[in-house]
This record gives structure tokens, C-alpha cells and sequence, in this order.
């Protein structure tokens, strides 16, 4: 059951978007293995809303080559020759880029894991926003996600957008969905995050803005039943709680969108998705892995596999990748 609760007031967005001062630069991720790469004209489109910059990068982590860049003069060269060859492909993709007046640069390294090789390099550049392709490897009854992206939603502390093959519309949709009615397990101040991301990328992209919660029923016992008026308290501080988040955090000066759901949460998003044929849908991710080879977890980790949209996954303020030494 969806509960609608305001209706959005229409924008007339004109190509030129205003200019974004929270984007000042991308990072979109190259996967040389793969011969389209639908992240860089993405990237592209927000980039040219918001005078972002571009880098290009490539993490190198094929294997197959004799390990080390000090392992003798054989083994430099081959890195090296391997390595402007991955420099020319980026730069077949930047300069249509730059000749639509964005300012790209391209970089390649060579580091394994693939994961950590990536995360390091947003720990070392801090972009605003990280860029990736999200494959699928096609078996005969389903596609699998690579598990470099579920491992990269926990390593990465910049928002992180995942994308599809499929091209954005020219009118989008993007829907956060938000759930600031658990303080102790998920930091309000991560739904204002996302929110302000949200209104940002509204912007650039001329979107439909809307925000998503899923309700919950009171917490109970596996097998203990609660009341209809049990619920009907739950539900009415949950939307209290997420029409008070909009309210404080709606700069847009209209009304947004705000709609309620009932069900189990991964599935409830994954079925508003599809119906609404939502373009992005933004997401949160709040715990920090004690294990830096684990893979995420939580919603965004659920819905990715049969996410049809582009999934953008929001950190907290103040989340901290775990490559990075704190106990010393």
C-alpha cells in the first residue's frame, strides 16, 4: 500500500541547471575490461549542470603480469607498456568530453585488490562523488553482481553512485529513501545527507525529486503478534518523523513529494522502483565493517543485485573507511 502525502509542484528546468558549488569534482571508475562504459556520460551530464571536473581512472588489477614495479628492468617495462596503453584508452573517452567544454583528466595505477586499489585512490582524491559501472557476469539462471561492489559500499566514504547500462531519461526520477525513525542504529544527520545530495543532483539533472520511507510495524518477538493500534502508532511517529526531516531539510522552495510504503523494506523499494521507473535511487549506508574484505550488508547491499535503477549510497558525516588505521 503506498500512502501519498504532498503533491510536488512542477519545475520548468532550463538546460543550463544553476551552478552546484557542492560538486567540484568526480571520480568515475573505468573498467578497461569492458567496451562501453555508460558512468562516463553520466558523469558527463552531471558534470556539465555543475562544473564539476572529471577524472578518469583506472585501477589496474590484472594479475597475470610478473608482480612489482622494482622486480627488474623486464618486468618495469611491462607495467609501463601496459599502462599507456590503459592511458590512451582514457583519453579516447576524455576528449569528447573536453571538447564539450568539461575539464577531464585521466590517471591509471596498478594496484590489487581491486577494491582497496580503488578505495585508496577516494581516500587520496576526495571527489564529491565516485562514478562506477555496476556489472552483472551472466549465468544461465541469473546475473551476478561482482562482489567488488558490495565490498566498495563499505570501504568508500564519498556518496558512491553504482549505474546501469540503461541511459538516463531526459526527465528523470529520483527517489530518496529515507529512515531517520532509528537515531540509535542510523544517524538522522545520514538522512539530511542524502536529502541535500538529493536536492543537489535534482538540480543538475532537471529530476522529479521524492522522498521514500518504508514503514515498520512495532518491534516484537518472531511469532508474537501486536495490535492494529500498535501499528497505527508506529506508523504515525514514523511519518512524523520523516515529514520533519523534509521540512527542515526541503530547500527546494516547493513542496516535495513524500510517500510511505508498507512491507518488507528491501523488496518495498525494489517494487517502488520498478513501478515508478525511477532513474536513481538514493539510499544510506550507516555501519562502518570491522573487516575491511567484507561485503555490505544492509539495504543497498539487498537491492543492488535486482536494482533496475542507478543506486546512489550516502555515509554518514563523519564515517570512516576502515582502510584507514584508528587504533594506533
Amino acid at each position: 500500500m503506498t500512502y501519498h502525502h504532498q503533491a510536488k509542484v512542477d519545475q520548468v528546468c532550463p538546460p543550463e541547471a544553476h551552478p552546484l558549488p557542492l560538486l567540484r569534482s568526480i571520480l568515475v571508475i573505468v573498467d578497461p575490461t569492458a567496451s562501453v562504459h555508460p558512468c562516463v556520460e553520466k558523469a558527463a551530464r552531471i558534470a556539465q549542470a555543475s562544473g564539476a571536473a572529471i577524472e578518469l581512472y583506472i585501477c589496474d588489477a590484472e594479475r597475470d603480469l610478473p608482480l612489482g614495479w622494482n622486480s627488474g628492468d623486464e618486468h618495469r617495462a611491462l607495467r609501463a607498456e601496459r599502462r599507456s596503453g590503459l592511458l590512451s584508452a582514457l583519453e579516447r573517452l576524455a576528449e569528447p568530453l573536453r571538447a564539450r567544454g568539461l575539464v577531464v583528466s585521466t590517471d591509471c595505477e596498478w594496484r590489487v585488490p581491486l577494491e582497496h586499489g580503488i578505495a585508496q585512490r577516494v581516500l587520496q582524491s576526495q571527489p564529491d562523488l565516485v562514478v562506477k559501472d555496476s556489472h552483472h557476469h551472466q549465468q544461465p539462471t541469473r546475473g551476478v553482481l561482482t562482489r567488488t561492489d558490495w565490498i566498495l559500499i563499505r570501504l568508500i566514504e564519498k556518496p558512491l553512485l553504482l549505474v546501469r547500462p540503461d541511459p538516463w531519461r531526459k526527465s528523470m526520477r529520483i527517489t530518496v529513501g529515507a529512515d531517520p525513525c532509528r537515531p540509535a542504529e542510523r544517524p538522522v544527520a545520514l538522512d539530511e545527507s542524502m536529502l541535500i545530495f538529493a536536492q543537489v543532483l535534482e538540480t543538475a539533472l532537471c529530476a522529479d525529486l521524492s522522498v521514500l520511507h518504508v514503514l515498520r510495524p512495532p518491534p516484537h518477538l518472531p511469532g508474537e503478534s501486536f495490535t492494529e493500534e500498535e501499528k497505527h502508532h508506529a506508523y504515525v511517529a514514523q511519518r512524523r518523523a520523516v515529514e520533519q526531516l523534509v521540512e527542515v531539510r526541503n530547500d527546494r522552495g516547493s513542496p516535495l513529494l513524500v510517500e510511505f510504503v508498507e512491507g518488507p523494506v528491501a523488496s518495498s523499494i525494489l517494487k517502488f522502483a520498478q513501478s515508478h521507473e525511477l532513474d536513481i535511487v538514493i539510499l544510506g549506508a550507516a555501519a562502518r565493517p570491522r573487516w575491511v574484505h567484507a561485503a555490505a550488508s544492509g539495504t543497498a547491499a539487498q537491492v543492488l543485485e535486482d536494482l533496475r535503477a542507478d543506486l546512489l549510497v550516502i555515509k554518514p558525516p563523519g564515517f570512516v573507511s576502515p582502510l584507514l588505521v584508528t587504533d594506533e
